[in-house]
């Protein structure tokens, strides 16, 4: 079974991934991780302060090598690795606000901060997934509160005890402007 959990950085990946991994005894994969560790990048970054990842490099790199049951983990996973090779999809969403606090407590950059909200609030990661890869295997999952509140319905997926293409649907943006924010988040890098 390949599980992909993806989703802006700092929404909780990592800790869902580690959980779904020790739960269902599959490898963890650190998709980032592998790439740089495999120099699938073209630079360091350093006003990001991250690699930037060569696309097609990667993709083609996963012509001739595929993950065998593994938890994928990574922002990147849908666009890189084929999406029919993977099982389940696991979205996660954050609140701008509770992912603000997040990035902020972690000490990201400002720049990088306002970047990973922009691309939360405006579905960025959610329309790659929805994009190139089947709804049936997609579970779109707020989890502003913590992947833990929300790991019985994740598990009850994976078991494919749960509706095909279950998802919460989330609309930050709405939710930015209502509150009067645009400008707070909305901002030029």
């Amino acid at each position: 079974m390949i599980v992909a959990v993806t989703g802006t950085p700092g929404v909780g990946k990592t800790t869902l991934s580690k959980i779904i991994s020790d739960d269902f005894k599959l490898k963890y994969i650190d998709f980032e991780g592998f790439l740089i560790e495999n120099k699938l990048y073209i630079e360091y970054d350093e006003s990001s302060g991250s690699y930037v990842i060569d696309i097609d490099r990667a993709r083609d790199y996963f012509n001739s090598f595929s993950f065998e049951d593994a938890v994928l983990d990574g922002h990147n996973i849908i666009l890189i690795y084929p999406c029919e090779r993977i099982d389940y999809i696991i979205l996660l969403r954050c609140s701008p606000y509770v992912l603000y606090d997040r990035m902020k407590r972690k000490g990201y950059a400002d720049n990088k901060i306002i970047e990973n909200i922009q691309a939360e609030i405006l579905d960025i990661i959610a329309s790659d997934v929805y994009g190139n890869c089947e709804v049936r295997k997609v579970m779109e999952v707020d989890v502003s509160e913590g992947v833990d509140r929300k790991y019985t319905l994740i598990k009850k997926f994976l078991k494919g005890g749960f509706p095909e293409g279950y998802r919460e649907r989330v609309d930050w943006l709405s939710l930015v402007a209502d509150k009067g924010d645009l400008n707070r988040f909305m901002r030029p890098l």
